[in-house]
């Protein structure tokens, strides 16, 4: 489990970057949106379907990652700076 949320974390985050970095967000509303997005993703999975071992985890966020990117892209639209 815990393997799967830092990697999810780290998917999140590579997602940001290029946000982040162009001073479209401000720290709060990254971190609030890194937390949103990760725990929207770990609520919509049961606990027998989470990946364990490194291979699994590394499939599931490649297939998820087009899902995972428009969450984010959502919460980015609802967060950026005016």
């Amino acid at each position: 489990m815990r393997h799967f949320h830092a990697a999810l974390v780290d998917l999140i985050k590579e997602l940001l970057k290029p946000t982040w970095r162009e001073g479209h967000l401000s720290k709060d509303a990254h971190n609030t949106i890194v937390k949103k997005a990760v725990d929207k993703v770990l609520g919509s999975i049961q606990p027998h379907q989470v990946p364990v071992t490194f291979e699994s985890v590394e499939h599931y966020l490649s297939l998820s990652q087009p899902k995972i990117a428009r969450l984010v892209e959502g919460y980015m639209n609802k967060y950026r700076k005016s």
